[in-house]
């Protein structure tokens, strides 16, 4: 059965200086089947934001280029897979959002 990537676990496999770099590599290579992992909207903005941000990565941020190039990479591995939202999603989303809103006014 597949499984949502936390976005933790996502940079840990994309920074290599990530102290748990090692052990999420080395999970990586237990995952056989096409697909497992699933990455959504939110886990890959996490990973963009912390691939970007300078109290995250140090001398080692990243641009937004270098920072999609690292995302496709990831991609590419067939044992990735990204799960778009359905349309109908946002409109929820964006009315319970206004709501939200509305209550703190």
């Amino acid at each position: 059965m597949p499984s949502l990537c936390d976005v933790d676990v996502l940079a840990a496999l994309a920074y290599r200086k990530h102290q748990f770099h090692p052990q999420a590599a080395e999970w990586l290579r237990t995952i056989e089947d096409e697909g497992a992992l699933i990455v959504c909207r939110q886990t890959q903005l996490g990973l963009l934001r912390l691939l970007s941000t300078r109290a995250a990565m140090g001398d080692d941020v990243l641009d937004a280029p270098a920072c999609w190039a690292v995302f496709d990479v990831m991609m590419a591995d067939q044992r990735f897979a990204f799960m778009r939202e359905p349309r109908e999603i946002e409109p929820a989303f964006r009315q319970f959002h206004e709501l939200d809103l509305a209550l703190l006014a």
